[in-house]
């Protein structure tokens, strides 16, 4: 009888350790490639992956329990371990460490001796943000470290892209170099000050601009998004709705926003992406032209304009623009304005308390630097534009 007791014992104790789930690791409990971190409610899991078609490892976030299984977050994206010996392992003064054993050498690290950690804890949390920590103490505000401040190509709710004007600190979007490779690829998303979020290359060379933002939460496919532009932040920031979204930098230059799908597994499914169409790329038809994607040639000019260069013009190279056809007249009050339709704000608008849009016009006209002007009803007031015109 005291030999069957043994036995029962020792099964049930091998059943739970495969089971049993942690969101946490310490000196003493590192993760071993092969091992997977789930968050309490089960949400989010963290562990080594590897890209098809490559053998190299990397540790990443991706949605638990999801059958379309998206990274929506790498560590050591610039540095794969080669095999399947790596560790993620946090030191007893408070540095997170990716190390391949087979070599010794370190992929990753974050964190410092000068973190005051005495006890430190890397905890993967509910919201999908992976914090290290002093162990036991959940006040954010005392974090060492947090990936929310480090995303990869991939926005989560809860997450700020944007700038803390207190700090300095930014945060933005950087693509995949491909589909297999998480290394920093050509393309970024950024918040401009100007409450603008733009989608560049990775020389700098912008793609697309969403133009303002509302200044409160507004919907759009199922998306509680915010802009905040104040004297501590400029920032972009959305909650979820009716299902789990990701707001995506792409590797083929596109900003994309994708909605977990009710299906049973569930599967990531394509909401909304931008440059939609070609004239919705930035500047595509240069200064002072006019995009109209149904349209043959699709570039024009805006009306009292004439393209800059006619050769180029017709051979469909729009990357000159148009230019008047009459200087203005200001001073003699003879100038006047032409409505343009479905319109992004322009780049250098200047934002004024006038409530109106007469009154707005009036000021614009005052003002001989102005030459273009529009109000969205009061929310984000009159804007008058001091240099030349882009559509998109």
């Amino acid at each position: 009888m005291k030999t069957s007791h043994v036995i029962v014992f020792l099964v049930m104790a091998f059943f739970f350790s495969l089971s049993a789930s942690r969101d946490t690791i310490t000196p003493t409990q590192p993760l071993a490639d092969g091992e997977v971190l789930v968050s309490a409610g089960g949400t989010f899991a963290l562990g080594f992956f590897t890209p098809a078609n490559t053998t190299n490892r990397y540790v990443g976030m991706w949605f638990n329990n999801v059958a379309d299984r998206r990274i929506v977050w790498v560590a050591n994206r610039a540095s794969p371990v080669s095999n399947s010996t790596g560790l993620l392992s946090i030191t007893t003064n408070g540095t997170m460490v990716i190390t391949d054993q087979k070599s010794n050498k370190r992929a990753w690290s974050v964190g410092t001796a000068s973190t005051g950690l005495t006890a430190p804890a890397a905890q993967l949390l509910e919201t999908g943000n992976f914090v290290l920590k002093q162990d036991g103490d959940d006040d954010t505000r005392s974090y060492a470290w947090q990936s929310f401040d480090y995303p990869t190509d991939t926005l989560l709710a809860g997450m700020k892209l944007g700038l803390d004007w207190i700090t300095g600190f930014s945060t933005n979007l950087t693509s995949w170099e491909n589909d297999v490779d998480p290394s920093g690829g050509a393309y970024y998303i950024a918040v401009d000050p100007n409450t603008d979020t733009y989608l560049y290359t990775s020389s700098g060379v912008v793609v697309w601009r969403s133009g303002p933002w509302d200044t409160i939460n507004f919907r759009s496919k199922g998306l509680n998004y915010k802009y905040v532009n104040s004297s501590q932040e400029s920032t972009f920031s959305f909650q979820e709705g009716d299902r789990p979204m990701l707001f995506v930098a792409s590797a083929t230059g596109k900003a994309q926003l994708f909605g977990l799908s009710s299906d049973a597994g569930g599967q990531w499914e394509l909401a909304w992406e931008e440059p939609s169409t070609q004239c919705n790329y930035f500047g595509q038809c240069g200064p002072n032209g006019i995009c109209d994607a149904s349209a043959s040639p699709m570039c024009g000019c805006l009306e009292g304009y004439v393209p800059k260069s006619p050769s180029r013009w017709a051979s469909e190279n729009w990357t000159d623009g148009c230019v008047r056809k009459a200087g203005l007249d200001c001073r003699n009050g003879t100038d006047g304005f032409v409505v343009v339709h479905q319109a992004k704000m322009p780049e250098s608008a200047i934002p004024t308390p006038t409530p109106s849009l007469d009154e707005c016009r009036l000021a614009c006209l005052r003002d001989c630097s102005c030459v273009a002007y529009a109000n969205d009803g009061g929310r984000y007031g009159c804007a008058g534009s001091t240099t030349r015109f882009w559509t998109s």
